[in-house]
């Protein structure tokens, strides 16, 4: 006897899965252009990697949670995995901007701070 399938909400599910997706692309962006910032870029790779898994295993596991009650579905991977893609070829060039944007404002008040005779003493 064949399982009867329920098909409703697969719609808001996918969708659901589909904008976890694109965050875990959105944290893998910022995590791979913080890997080229500053002197110690071994140690910034490692921690990004830790910080990248964590969050998407975080984020998967909510998305699935909400998405189906628990169930893996193969739709629900697709569309993690399409989340995934659409971030990195759309919105990944404005993620990248941005990170870009803060790190050197960062720089820029780090150096300003460090002219100052307070500050220089701690920043050494």
């Amino acid at each position: 006897m064949l399982m009867p399938v329920n098909t409703n909400g697969q719609g808001s599910a996918f969708l659901i899965c589909l904008a976890f997706g694109v965050a875990i692309g959105t944290v893998y962006e910022i995590g791979y252009i913080a890997r080229f910032c500053g002197k110690f870029r071994l140690i910034v790779s490692v921690v990004a990697d830790l910080l990248f898994f964590a969050a998407a295993t975080l984020l998967v596991i909510t998305g699935i949670r909400l998405a189906d009650d628990g169930s893996i579905r193969a739709y629900s991977l697709l569309a993690f995995a399409l989340g995934f893609c659409a971030e990195r070829l759309t919105l990944g060039f404005l993620v990248a901007k941005c990170t870009n944007w803060v790190y050197n404002t960062l720089i820029k008040i780090y150096r300003a701070l460090k002219k100052v005779k307070v500050f220089s003493k701690l920043l050494k």
